[in-house]
């Protein structure tokens, strides 16, 4: 049994559950709109989560999992989402059109 982390985590992520991230996304970066390669990134980070006691499961949830453009997964880097940029994400993910 290989030991927990990031990369443990990430590769936990199943096929299908990255399809779902993309299609709820519209096929759009979650944070800019950009149409382009997508990218399944945690809004809460990997390490932060571990640290509050988190497991797998609840890391690699559909709500802490977003489509990210490339330029916006590597400028977030391994840093979690500020909680105003996730409260906006959110209201974007519930609004009739699915954007605000």
């Amino acid at each position: 049994l290989k030991p927990r982390s990031v990369t443990t985590v990430h590769a936990a992520i199943k096929p299908n559950k990255r399809a779902k991230v993309i299609e709820r996304a519209t096929g759009r970066c979650e944070l800019c709109g950009a149409r382009t390669v997508l990218h399944v990134d945690h809004l809460l980070s990997v390490k932060d989560g571990m640290e509050f006691g988190l497991d797998d499961g609840e890391l690699n949830a559909l709500d802490n999992l977003a489509a990210l453009c490339e330029e916006c997964n590597l400028g977030k880097g391994s840093l979690s989402i500020a909680p105003r940029l996730y409260v906006a994400l959110l209201k974007a993910r519930t609004a009739p059109n699915g954007r605000t």
